[in-house]
């Protein structure tokens, strides 16, 4: 009986220790993994950074504490690569893919991106009860960017809800901050992935565009070399402002044509695809009849104005309130002349282009885009809500 006790014992002290060891080795495992997936709340999707890959099945489906070390160790390999694998599967978040569709492209004369922060669903809606509608001609296709990497996850669902329901978002890997110009980048490598365009519109959210006038007098704009928008002109430089720029198909290729080691990225669009440009064959187009400043909400000759499209082709700081008001009055349509390119020259004598020349607010070196740069002290306040600070100064 001492005997059986004794071996009863051993037997005990033997699956206490292997049971100390396995949760050990799986809270070393967890400890040092935990961050290649981002939980959600429950009930909500989880963020896999990998293309083709599910992770509840990965889980769920490992017989052993080996095959579990395999797939966590596969995550972390995927975690490491480049945002160009950055993809969903199964109940993750979407966030925008780069797999190239090949001769299943859809073939658009115009691409319009508009960027928008997570939390500017009101100036998304407000563009889709207005201009927006003009997107489903066969001619022009229409698409918001935004940031898809959030701890707010209350907002990641709403985002999630949005995008299922007007199928017209996608959810840049990246998070909130002032990185405009690798959104710039990400949005032309998915653009170029997923359709056959002949221009590119990149916009920012407050602005109002005539969209009907402007896809009637595109076929008419030269085809190649093109960069039209509303341009700054400083001694020695200028460049285009990174609210409303349109790029000839081709300017898109030679931007991704370049050395992936040495392509240089900036806080700022505008900044990074000037830097672009520096040696690069390029069309100016100062288009005067794009309003840029100030803000056409906090301006009194908007207030009463009507036939908005006659004079102008887009309209800058238009937000909320002010965005519904234009549509009713815009008389958006085709017109009767098209005005040919003036000479850059008649309105800016440079066209050569240096960060160093900024002033310390938007003053930024920029830096290798492979290395997914950040910069620090880079903060940026938008026009509106400048606005409203000064107000509640005064």
């Amino acid at each position: 009986m001492g005997y059986v006790k004794q071996r009863t014992s051993h037997r005990m002290y033997l699956l206490v220790f292997i049971l100390a060891f396995v949760f050990s080795l799986f809270s070393v495992v967890y400890v040092h993994y935990y961050t290649l997936v981002v939980p959600l709340k429950q009930g909500s999707p989880s963020f896999v950074i990998k293309q083709d890959v599910d992770a509840s099945r990965s889980y769920t489906s490992a017989a052993s504490s080996a095959s579990l070390m395999h797939s966590i160790a596969n995550k972390k390999e995927s975690f490491q690569r480049s945002t160009d694998d950055l993809s969903y599967s199964g109940k993750s978040i979407p966030l925008m893919d780069f797999k190239d569709l090949q001769k299943r492209k859809k073939r658009f004369l115009l691409l319009v991106t508009v960027g928008s922060a997570p939390q500017r669903f009101d100036r998304r809606q407000a563009i889709r009860d207005t201009w927006w509608k003009f997107c489903h001609e066969k001619k022009v296709k229409c698409v918001f960017f935004t940031d898809g990497i959030t701890k707010n996850q209350t907002l990641l669902t709403l985002l999630l809800q949005e995008k299922n329901r007007y199928k017209d978002l996608e959810l840049q890997p990246l998070p909130s901050g002032v990185q405009f110009g690798q959104r710039f980048l990400n949005s032309i490598k998915w653009a170029t992935a997923k359709f056959d365009f002949k221009y590119f519109l990149k916009l920012d959210d407050d602005y109002f565009v005539c969209l009907k006038r402007l896809l009637f007098e595109l076929p008419s704009r030269p085809k190649r070399n093109l960069v039209w928008g509303s341009f700054h002109c400083e001694f020695g430089i200028s460049w285009a402002d990174e609210a409303f720029v349109i790029f000839s198909a081709d300017m898109i290729r030679k931007f991704l044509m370049q050395d992936k080691k040495k392509m240089l990225c900036h806080p700022f669009a505008d900044q990074q695809f000037s830097i672009w440009m520096k040696h690069m064959t390029k069309l100016y187009f100062h288009d005067t009849r794009l309003h840029h400043d100030p803000p056409a909400s906090f301006t009194p000759e908007f207030k009463e104005m009507k036939n908005l499209c006659d004079s102008y082709i887009g309209i800058h700081g238009t937000y909320v309130e002010e965005m519904r008001k234009f549509a009713k009055v815009a008389n958006d349509g085709a017109k009767e002349t098209v005005e040919t390119v003036p000479k850059f020259s008649s309105f800016c004598p440079f066209k050569d282009f240096d960060y160093r020349k900024f002033s310390p607010k938007y003053y930024f070196r920029p830096k290798p885009c492979i290395q997914n740069p950040t910069w620090k002290n880079s903060t940026f306040t938008g026009r509106e809500d400048e606005h409203i600070l000064r107000q509640d100064d005064l």
